[in-house]
């Protein structure tokens, strides 16, 4: 008789009807664990009350479920960039970070190519002892690079219209593009005996010191079932190995005509092992099991079968010893998962394509890579590695996650990920906060400009107009300076008249309005104000900031110049000096819009300012389409030279919504997106470019953009975005009477892109920056439970409410007490802990009448019980609130 393995008889014994997991010692004043432990509840919590209960018992239980819910949370404390946003707490890895941003339009292994078990628990490594040696292993999770000239890139946030036409913001892989690598790395090699020694080549032999070892995998626990090598034969010289791994939920050990029940994401399943032949299979051994009335098939070591609700049943090993006094046993898995990679040639660095199986699925979209050779004298050999790469494929083609969501929901196979424990996660772009920046179309011919500076002040001000017979900066009354005239040059220039608008910043940036190298602080102060009035008499000018109020100050009466101070920055005004005196000949004024001239210079003709917004960001008017040299303000009265500012040239408006490069976490350039305003038939206004086709002209420069994308959602809609982060909406109304609006979200920061790789069980929470927050785990619907619900007790971490009188279960714990009353004194209830020898725990809440129990129940909720260091107390009182808790 062939018999795979001889079990001692004492541990055969001893192991049947166990689980594989290990037992802790718990105390009550370990309460709320081992039922709620780090905020989580236990999977397998029940609250168990008798079929017929009193009220006093169902109200104690639903007290103690309400203490177990306020205990259930996880406090989180709000990490760096100091923004509101997200929190992943749980085994979970952020991509990016405070000193490298994941940004738009940046891959994942741009930023952290590799992950490691530094950095998440579902990557431990661990240690494999063989007949051979022993060896250290690890576990590495790769991202590759950007390659370069592929757009979008593949594994980076970008924004676009998905494969639905849906347009937003994702994380993006591109249909067959490598979506990461997995590698399980044996330092010192895993070496093994190849067997049976005498079987002519090429094989199939088995690597027999490798079966049955334990390893860790993605967040799983896995055992090595079965191994097949095939050895070099002419022609081909190729060594091929095979590997079959599998886990499962629960794993379970029962000898031949054993039954038990086991509980697998909350629901029960028994089990019952019918036969075990420890001569089929040329000797390995089968079984046979029926679950929950379901026969299976003959199962041999490494075989797994599917039950008629999708859960699978699985072998890890069978213990055959083909003797009447010992008992064969079996080693198995409920809720099985099984893996198996083969690569037909581990000598080579190339990846065998569709080498991987998952649960009996070829994994399509998979390539393998195992790197090992034969060693000594050709009876030995030894694994280095396995590596594992998933390419993109999503049910539609590309693959685009929208926030919130995760990798596995949108891959056509999602059993790819090798284990069902493991996500990449897109949880959206950083709440940065956002400035709003609007180009508002006031009818078909004008445009206001709303926007906020960066003292936080906002500004609502006449921006463009083709009202009149011009097309001017400002309305058709009024114009906007935010050029310079000049007082030293010919022809001189005093061209802001009175009524006019005009633009105060102190931003000196190259190139945009100095050539200065170096120029480039962008933290700066912009006021926009009118020039309201002027008393010759008195030299008094007056002026009102458009947000702020009323502002004067007095001019001198031989230079005609006066100091104007807006958010504390100083101002040189002039009153057109060329008559008799000051304002004599026309009362207009040059201005020193960008503040970089002191009392007694001259101006200097054609210097711009730069709107400062808040968050940064800057506003550049494009000059070069004005007009030049002519006379276009008729209202002064006189032909005057303006240079610049006059009027456009009747066609087209641009302006610039820059951000430098400082900004960015990494960039070389800055960027920038053009927003060009058009003149169109009879004296109306928009956006050049607006087409079906979308606003043509909302373009960047030396920059990443997204857009504009219609929405299919509102015809009426556009939506952009840089890379930066600036979200930009067209309104596009289809009446020909208003022309379209444009409204940039431009973020206080840089948005990052908020990337996790996350392992098991996870919880996102929503938070304030630089706060905390509480993020509450709802315990399972369906916990509170009957006692005729429940089969068997110690499959769950159980609070027993009632006394043995109420609560067969309670008279289960307690040994069947007879008479059931005189268990428990009077007037008393017992809080008492039992652990299995699974490991798992019920605590009991008994009292000798309902009344007592609910007192109990009291006690438990408003943590009395935890001063008894033991596992049982007594509770005694007059009533729920005066009670005492006393150590047993």
């Amino acid at each position: 008789m062939n018999i795979k393995k001889i079990v001692a008889l004492g541990v055969g014994l001893t192991m049947v009807g166990a689980t594989v997991f290990g037992a802790s010692a718990w105390s009550l004043a370990d309460y709320p664990a081992p039922f709620v432990k780090d905020g989580l509840p236990d999977p397998n919590l029940a609250i168990v009350i008798g079929d017929q209960a009193d009220g006093s018992d169902v109200v104690g239980a639903m007290d103690v479920q309400g203490n177990l819910q306020q205990e259930a949370k996880v406090v989180v404390k709000t990490t760096t960039p100091a923004v509101g946003g997200v929190v992943v707490t749980g085994d979970a890895a952020e991509v990016g970070s405070t000193s490298d941003l994941l940004e738009i339009n940046e891959t994942i292994g741009d930023v952290r190519e590799t992950f490691t078990e530094v950095d998440l628990d579902m990557l431990k490594g661990g240690q494999i002892v063989t007949n051979r040696g022993s060896t250290e292993y690890n576990q590495y999770l790769r991202f590759p690079v950007l390659t370069a000239g592929v757009y979008p890139p593949s594994g980076a946030v970008i924004f676009d219209e998905d494969e639905r036409d849906k347009v937003g913001h994702y994380l993006y892989w591109r249909a067959n593009r490598q979506l990461y690598q997995w590698e399980l790395e044996f330092e010192e090699g895993l070496r093994s005996r190849i067997s049976p020694a005498t079987l002519a080549a090429p094989g199939p032999y088995d690597l027999e010191d490798l079966e049955d070892k334990d390893l860790f995998m993605l967040g799983q626990p896995f055992v090595v079932v079965d191994t097949d090598l095939f050895t070099p034969v002419a022609p081909n010289n190729l060594t091929s190995l095979t590997i079959d791994l599998m886990g499962g939920a629960v794993a379970g050990i029962l000898g031949e005509n054993d039954k038990e029940t086991y509980v697998v994401d909350g629901k029960e399943y028994e089990v019952e092992v019918l036969v075990i032949s420890e001569t089929s299979a040329n000797g390995e051994g089968s079984v046979k099991f029926r679950v929950n009335g379901e026969i299976t098939s003959e199962l041999r070591d490494g075989e797994t079968d599917v039950l008629a609700d999708g859960t699978q049943i699985g072998i890890r090993d069978i213990l055959a010893t083909g003797k009447d006094i010992q008992k064969s046993i079996v080693q198995f898995y409920i809720g099985a998962y099984k893996v198996s990679f083969t690569d037909r040639n581990t000598t080579d660095t190339l990846f065998e394509q569709s080498g991987t199986e998952v649960n009996e699925e070829t994994i399509e979209d998979s390539n393998i890579s195992i790197r090992g050779s034969l060693t000594g004298f050709g009876n030995e050999y030894e694994l280095t590695s396995v590596r594992y790469n998933l390419q993109a494929d999503a049910v539609l083609g590309d693959v685009y996650i929208p926030p919130g969501t995760g990798l596995r929901e949108q891959l056509d196979e999602p059993e790819g990920m090798l284990t069902p424990f493991w996500d990449i996660r897109y949880e959206g772009l950083m709440d940065t906060g956002v400035t709003i920046v609007r180009w508002d179309a006031r009818g078909s011919r004008e445009y206001d400009l709303e926007f906020t500076n960066q003292e936080g002040i906002m500004y609502d001000t006449p921006l463009i107009s083709n009202k009149g017979a011009n097309f001017y900066w400002g309305d058709d009354d009024d114009r906007l300076w935010f050029t310079e005239g000049s007082n030293n040059a010919t022809p001189t220039s005093w061209p802001i008249a009175r009524r006019d608008y005009f633009i105060l910043s102190d931003c000196l940036v190259t190139p945009y309005n100095t050539a200065i190298a170096g120029n480039n602080d962008n933290t700066c102060f912009t006021h926009v104000l009118r020039y309201n009035s002027i008393d010759t008499a008195n030299r008094r000018l007056t002026f009102t900031d458009l947000a702020t109020g009323t502002r004067e100050t007095t001019y001198d009466a031989i230079t005609c110049q006066a100091n104007l101070v807006v958010g504390g920055v100083t101002y040189l005004v002039e009153v057109d000096p060329t008559g008799a005196a000051c304002g004599a000949t026309t009362t207009d004024l040059v201005i020193d819009l960008n503040a970089n001239a002191v009392a007694g210079a001259q101006f200097t003709r054609g210097e711009q300012v730069l709107v400062a917004l808040q968050g940064e960001g800057l506003l550049h008017f494009n000059t070069s389409e004005c007009v030049r040299g002519a006379a276009n303000r008729p209202s002064a009265g006189v032909p005057t030279w303006d240079w610049l500012n006059c009027t456009v040239n009747n066609t087209n408006a641009t302006m610039e919504l820059i951000t430098l490069a400082k900004e960015f976490d990494e960039a070389q350039f800055d960027e920038s997106v053009n927003v060009t305003i058009e003149a169109r038939a009879n004296n109306r206004i928009g956006l050049k470019g607006n087409t079906p086709s979308g606003i043509t002209d909302l373009v960047w420069r030396r920059t990443t953009f997204f857009g504009p994308f219609d929405l299919e959602e509102n015809e009426d809609l556009e939506h952009a975005m840089t890379g930066y982060g600036v979200f930009l909406e067209v309104y596009r109304p289809q009446s020909s009477t208003q022309a379209e609006d444009l409204t940039a979200e431009y973020p206080l920061s840089q948005r990052g892109a908020r990337v996790f790789v996350t392992g098991g069980q996870v919880s996102v929470a929503d938070v304030v920056g630089g706060g905390t927050s509480e993020q509450i785990q709802p315990i399972q619907l369906g916990t509170a439970k009957l006692a005729s619900e429940i089969a068997d007790i110690t499959q769950w971490n159980a609070i027993v409410v009632g006394g043995p009188c109420a609560n067969p279960i309670a008279a289960q714990l307690m040994g069947n007490p007879d008479p059931c009353w005189e268990s428990i004194p009077e007037n008393k209830a017992i809080v008492k802990l039992y652990t299995h020898a699974n490991g798992r725990v019920a605590l009991l809440v008994a009292g000798r009448t309902a009344k007592n129990t609910r007192q109990g129940c009291r006690a438990v909720a408003t943590g009395q019980v935890t001063s008894v260091a033991g596992t049982s107390a007594m509770v005694s009182g007059t009533s729920l609130t005066d009670t005492t808790v006393t150590e047993m």
